[in-house]
């Protein structure tokens, strides 16, 4: 299916400011009330598992461990290493933070740092995620705009996919050309418009509010 998204960005601000705003757009569209909780994933995992996750060999020895050890499977050997912080944090950490109400999942360890800048202090990237219990409704992020490092990111996406024996995609030298070009900080944001929807009429199944519904799909 096809869903509906609103995608908007602003130079001149980071994920911080983007957080506050994302969080009124939410609470005024879907009626919400109350604080909106921010949670860090680098200090949850390090909390749980004693060490903040980076794309290094010690951190794979200790992703092993704590696979042993709280009795998660692994994963094959070759799965990019984001895949396998992922893992552990849904099994082990999410089934108590989805709890918490409405929050931002913020502060991502770098290895889950998609196109996202890297704190000035090497710890986290500048990503998060915004939800309501389970619902996740956007993923924003302060922009990377570092053409070098853009592109050591495509390059090690590239070889990911190709020990995956995925499709490897070429990669996008206009986007690096225009990235000089853009300000720091830029954030960017994508929020799920049929998500949004569903938590303001309070919806159980996203076909009931989807502007594109399967019998009108499949018709």
């Amino acid at each position: 299916p096809e869903f509906t998204m609103l995608e908007w960005y602003r130079q001149g601000a980071d994920y911080c400011e983007l957080m506050q705003e994302t969080g009124e757009l939410i609470d005024r569209v879907a009626g919400l009330t109350g604080e909106w909780q921010r949670i860090s994933y680098v200090d949850e995992f390090n909390n749980t598992f004693g060490f903040i996750p980076k794309d290094d060999f010690e951190t794979r020895r200790g992703l092993l461990s704590c696979f042993h050890d709280f009795k998660v499977y692994p994963g094959p050997e070759d799965e990019p290493i984001h895949e396998k912080i992922d893992r552990l944090f849904q099994t082990i950490i999410w089934p108590n933070i989805k709890r918490s109400g409405k929050f931002m999942l913020c502060e991502f360890p770098i290895p889950c740092a998609s196109l996202s800048k890297v704190s000035a202090d090497g710890r986290y990237a500048e990503r998060f995620e915004a939800f309501v219990g389970e619902l996740e409704l956007c993923n924003g992020f302060t922009e990377l705009v570092d053409p070098n490092e853009q592109r050591r990111r495509f390059m090690l996406e590239a070889e990911e996919r190709r020990l995956a024996g995925k499709e490897v995609f070429p990669i996008d030298e206009e986007l690096l050309s225009r990235l000089a070009s853009v300000a720091s900080p830029t954030y960017g944001n994508a929020l799920g418009v049929d998500r949004l929807v569903m938590l303001r009429a309070r919806a159980q199944d996203i076909d009931t509010v989807h502007l594109f519904p399967p019998s009108e799909r499949y018709s």
